[in-house]
């Protein structure tokens, strides 16, 4: 039996391998063991073949046990550390594997607390199976890919999440045993502005594979918003693009998300906002598209309705209204609600009245300039909400009388 002793340290990822063996030496087995004396790993050994470990859960001095089987003879073996530079906004890291050369490489970058960072492996040529795994500097795993397969696969986009811990972070690329392929990785600084309701649409540019749009707006209690993005050059939402908006605390807005033209689309809130604060409207391509788009942010125009009287009404682009009407008298009420476009070449319209609970009381679409819908069984004293949601990114105005 061999013992071997080596230093490392915590979020290391290492790897042995047995470089010859001596004639008649049989396979070997090799155990590691922590610096607390843990186990960690065991495994059967020859010539070119190699052993990859998780990344290390503490620093300190490991110790690897290697047997025999009852042979006689010599080995060389080698401990890696797999530890490839990946520099922020930096060129390329270029990687290639075999299926009989690494089948694991293991890449490292140092990341700031808050940071938030898009990755990206582009790939080239793939056979077989490939994945991603970020580790933090605790060796907690951070973020998973799944795997995808070759060999039309063009890469990987992903987002990562804002980085708690300052540090060194691991980024490992794993393949299947039989898999080969040559590839790059890219770590960006998303793109990153702040959104003003009804401003004019703000370009970005994804410039690099796995690079994100990250903009941010504050919203108060209630509000109602709707976010408008337009492709420009390079991007295409045929491999997709993915529009969330983020909550302050980092979790997803439900939205509803429709397809304005093969280059369009529009996000709207599927309710009011739950808390005030800043949101983040996040824009990230589905695999390695670059290009150039814009993104806009619409608050929801909201008015009063008394029954007789015309409310007008001027929407921006993308911008939808909410008007809100409570009626007296005895139950079970009927009302009407016109709607007059003054708008040329109006688009389509969605008009729709919830109850206070949200329930759907009654709706339509049409694209004509006027529309009428008959509202029936109405609660007295209970306030309803009419919802105007033109389609597309066209300005509209016109008016609404509730009768």
């Amino acid at each position: 039996m061999a013992l071997v002793v080596f230093d490392a340290v915590r979020g290391q990822r290492l790897r042995y391998r047995t470089i010859s063996l001596t004639s008649g030496f049989s396979p070997s087995a090799i155990e590691i063991y922590s610096p607390d004396g843990e186990r960690i790993h065991t495994a059967l050994t020859t010539v070119g073949s190699q052993v990859l470990f998780e990344p290390l859960s503490e620093s300190g001095t490991y110790t690897l046990y290697m047997s025999s089987g009852g042979t006689t003879g010599t080995a060389t073996a080698v401990v890696d550390v797999l530890s490839t530079p990946l520099v922020l906004d930096g060129t390329p890291t270029a990687y290639s594997w075999t299926s009989t050369g690494p089948q694991q490489g293991g890449f490292v970058f140092t990341g700031d607390k808050d940071a938030k960072l898009g990755l990206g492996l582009s790939v080239t040529s793939l056979v077989g199976n490939v994945s991603v795994r970020v580790f933090d500097p605790t060796g907690r795993m951070l973020l998973d890919s799944g795997g995808f397969a070759g060999p039309n696969a063009q890469g990987l986009s992903l987002d990562l999440p804002a980085l708690v811990v300052p540090g060194p972070y691991l980024v490992v690329v794993d393949h299947a045993s039989s898999s080969s392929g040559n590839a790059s990785l890219t770590l960006s600084n998303d793109a990153t502005a702040a959104l003003t309701p009804g401003a004019a649409p703000l370009a970005f540019t994804i410039d690099r594979a796995g690079k994100n749009g990250r903009f941010t707006f504050t919203g108060q209690t209630g509000e109602y918003f709707s976010a408008a993005t337009e492709l420009l050059l390079g991007l295409s939402f045929s491999p997709g693009v993915s529009i969330r908006i983020l909550k302050p605390n980092g979790g997803d807005l439900p939205l509803n998300v429709q397809p304005v033209n093969p280059n369009a689309y529009v996000a709207d809130t599927m309710g009011p906002l739950p808390v005030g604060g800043t949101y983040t409207v996040l824009f990230s391509p589905i695999g390695v598209q670059t290009g150039t788009a814009t993104v806009r942010l619409q608050k929801a125009v909201t008015a009063a309705l008394t029954p007789g009287t015309s409310v007008p009404f001027s929407l921006g682009p993308a911008q939808n209204a909410r008007f809100s009407f409570t009626p007296t008298g005895s139950a079970n009420l009927n009302f009407g609600l016109g709607l007059s476009i003054t708008t040329p070449s109006p688009p389509l319209m969605s008009l729709t009245v919830r109850n206070a609970s949200g329930a759907l009381v009654a709706s339509m679409s049409d694209n004509g300039t006027a529309l009428s819908l008959n509202v029936p069984n109405l609660v007295s004293g209970e306030t309803y909400t009419v919802e105007l949601d033109p389609s597309g990114i066209a300005a509209i105005s016109g008016s609404i009388l509730l009768t």
